[in-house]
């Protein structure tokens, strides 16, 4: 003997659509969770990326930079105000400054070197973030040569 089919009443219609509906809510669900974790991913890659770019003294996006011998960059500015607090002219009689940063030791030579390329890619990164870049401070190291 076969067994009769149900058949469907508003109920079971109701579950099935309601099951659907579940269905597709559970994949919008997901699909959003797959966009917010690339969002995250990608915030966090910005924020890393504005750590590099900034300036060890006064962590503002670097502004002309200059690679210190232990590798640190910091804004021509602030090297300059460094350089004016702990030096008196004659530079020579005086112990060669260290670098500002305060978990470093090492000592700054004469003429630390302008970082060109991270200084075009901080002004590119400002105009992705729609920031801005202080104006540069003209830099002059203590004994060296003034040109007019």
């Amino acid at each position: 003997m076969e067994l009769p089919t149900p058949t469907p009443t508003p109920k079971h219609k109701n579950c099935r659509e309601l099951l659907q509906e579940l269905r597709i809510t559970s994949e919008k669900a997901q699909e959003l969770a797959g966009r917010l974790k690339e969002q995250n991913s990608h915030n966090e890659y910005i924020e890393r990326k504005r750590v590099l770019l900034t300036c060890s003294m006064c962590t503002e996006l670097l502004s002309m930079p200059y690679l210190l011998d232990c590798g640190y960059n910091i804004c021509g500015g602030c090297l300059k105000k460094y350089q004016e607090a702990k030096v008196e002219v004659p530079f020579y009689n005086k112990e060669p400054l260290q670098c500002p940063v305060t978990s470093c030791e090492q000592e700054i030579v004469f003429c630390s070197v302008r970082n060109h390329v991270l200084d075009t890619v901080v002004q590119t990164f400002a105009k992705e973030k729609d920031s801005t870049v202080r104006k540069p401070m003209l830099l002059w190291w203590p004994g060296a040569p003034t040109f007019t």
